[in-house]
């Protein structure tokens, strides 16, 4: 039984020393997830940021041309009526 018992023991000890290791490869494997999702996260954010620029110009552009067509037809319509 003695022989039993010591190798019930290396048994339980390389059991233990394998369940450290994963646990650790496990923490590791976590850390770098939680990094690499964090920097996508705040891609996504600098991206959204920028969306929202594009879109603040993109309607101040239509603006502006709204107002420079009104501003060429009324001066086409007073240089029409001006004329005759």
């Amino acid at each position: 039984q003695g022989e039993i018992a010591k190798l019930g023991s290396e048994t339980n000890a390389r059991f233990e020393a394998l369940s450290a290791n994963t646990d650790a490869r496990f923490e590791t494997f976590g850390a770098n997830t939680d990094a690499r999702f964090e920097a996508v996260m705040e891609s996504i954010r600098s991206l959204r940021r920028e969306l929202q620029s594009v879109q603040r110009e993109l309607a101040t552009l239509r603006w502006m041309i709204g107002v420079g067509f009104t501003l060429l037809s009324i001066f086409l319509a007073l240089s029409t009526f001006l004329r005759g």
